[in-house]
């Protein structure tokens, strides 16, 4: 058999990495924001050290093969005398398992994934939020990725002592806050923009940074816009009265008494020839 050249074994060997390792070739630790929630980013390292460990020792192991036991593989060919193809089928075929098992779901670090992040400029042009909608976004996460129904399966899990991921924990808990303040009864599950930023305030809620509303935005501006409009300077008039009225006060209160100031002025200057009395 003719040797393979460099190009296509490569070519060989990335076809054979990837059907046996699947979605875990070329995994990558997600790079996570810190905004709101738990923030664990190292969360990922015992996975991602397990997987980059059974890549290199399958891709040592196709080195071992010769060119005309790659073909085999790569055709899949009946002519297999060595049984390379059920050799290569059953390496680390539990340890990929085990991975398949491992594998952690994006939010195992922190809500803070740049795949599942919400869109804050769609959502601030929303004139309410469902208490659904107000409970991801703040947390920076795109409603979409978590069912209700699925959240409340959180909480009975919770409930009857079930370890959950930490941010699952954090956001079943931070569920439980929202719906005790904004009584679906009460609200018909539609949650004013300006009255869930006051709370968030209130309460001092840690929210992603870039969940906003610009309603919220608009009504402060005219709020002070018309604290603005109700300010006069007033006139010099009034502010003349009011001197007055000051001064009248003043001289009721403390005895103020004209004369006796220009006594005690003269005996201070002493002015010869000029008798106090003369006056």
């Amino acid at each position: 058999m003719a040797k393979i050249d460099e190009a296509t074994l490569g070519l060989y060997f990335s076809k054979l990495m990837t059907s046996k390792l699947r979605a875990h070739l070329d995994w990558e630790k997600p790079v996570l924001d810190n905004f709101a929630g738990p923030y664990d980013p190292a969360a990922f390292s015992p996975y991602d050290n397990k997987r980059q460990q059974i890549v290199d020792e399958c891709r040592a192991k196709l080195a071992t093969y010769s060119d005309s036991s790659i073909s085999v593989l790569i055709n899949r060919s009946k002519d297999d005398p060595n049984d390379v193809v059920k050799e290569w089928r059953n390496f680390k075929v539990n340890e990929i398992y085990d991975l398949d098992k491992r594998k952690p779901p994006w939010y195992a670090g922190g809500f803070g994934h740049p795949k599942y992040v919400a869109d804050f400029d769609y959502w601030a042009q929303s004139r309410f939020f469902t208490n659904h909608e107000a409970l991801l976004l703040s947390l920076g996460v795109e409603p979409k990725h978590f069912d209700e129904k699925s959240i409340v399966t959180l909480s009975e899990k919770m409930r009857r002592g079930v370890n959950l991921w930490e941010p699952l924990v954090y956001m079943v808990r931070r569920r439980e806050q929202i719906e005790r303040h904004f009584f679906r009864a009460v609200h018909q599950n539609k949650i004013d923009p300006k009255a869930l930023f006051e709370w968030f305030t209130l309460v001092s809620l840690e929210v992603h940074p870039d969940f906003g509303s610009r309603y919220v935005t608009i009504d402060t501006e005219k709020e002070n816009a018309d604290n603005r409009s109700e300010f006069k300077r007033p006139h010099k008039r009034e502010i003349d009265s009011v001197c007055q009225l000051f001064a009248a006060m003043a001289v009721d209160y403390y005895g103020y008494d004209p004369k006796a100031v220009k006594k005690k002025l003269l005996k201070e200057a002493r002015i010869p020839g000029v008798g106090i009395d003369s006056q």
